[in-house]
């Protein structure tokens, strides 16, 4: 049977806590038939086999202080293919959307962006934020990063990125499941990290058509 595997690809800046927090999400996905692991993208080898992993490789360590996000282009070769591995990027630079009829940035920060079948990436910067922790006080935010609901905001994020992933393209309007939209972080912190939340059972049906379709 075929694997499907997941990769957290994440920059420099990106503490070794917060890529634990954020391979959560993959375990989630475990009974699936998902595999995962995660390698720092300016490895050699880290986009070998990785979907768009280029792209998300510039997003990621991007040097300017917002990443835009257009979306990740589909790819030519086919729906699914063998030997394929789907990424998470993880960032510590601000997301911002921009669409390709609108050269004016939403000013508001995304906590991350997905694309079905092709890759996503996650933004810590707002997490961060939230938690009051300004740019350069790394060894504070070691500390802080400790906090549950921190970590626990990184988990549930990069397992709502997922389910775009693995074809959940749309927001379920169960308020309980991962996959339920969020206003901003602030509304995101305290209902889906605040709270308890999984996926609900039609996005894990949906979920799991997509992974029959990619094992088989």
């Amino acid at each position: 049977m075929r694997e499907v595997r997941v990769r957290v690809l994440h920059s420099p800046l990106v503490t070794p806590l917060e890529v634990q927090a954020a391979l959560k999400a993959p375990r989630r996905f475990a009974d699936f038939g998902v595999v995962y692991d995660h390698m720092p993208v300016d490895e050699p080898k880290a986009l070998v086999q990785v979907r768009n992993g280029r792209r998300i490789r510039d997003l990621v360590t991007s040097s300017n202080p917002e990443v835009y996000w257009n979306g990740l282009p589909g790819e030519i070769l086919g729906l699914f293919r063998r030997r394929e591995i789907f990424a998470i990027g993880l960032t510590a630079s601000r997301i911002t959307e921009r669409t390709d009829d609108d050269y004016t940035p939403r000013k508001k920060p995304l906590i991350g962006f997905a694309t079905d079948n092709e890759g996503a990436v996650l933004s810590i910067f707002g997490i961060r934020e939230y938690f009051g922790i300004a740019r350069g006080q790394m060894m504070e935010y070691r500390e802080h990063c400790a906090s549950a609901l921190a970590l626990r905001a990184i988990e549930i994020a990069a397992s709502h990125e997922l389910g775009h992933i693995f074809g959940q393209g749309s927001h379920c309007g169960q308020t309980t499941c991962i996959m339920q939209e969020n206003r901003d972080l602030k509304d995101f912190i305290e209902r889906f990290v605040m709270t308890s939340v999984d996926f609900c059972t039609s996005c894990r049906s949906i979920i799991n058509r997509r992974m029959n379709e990619l094992l088989h």
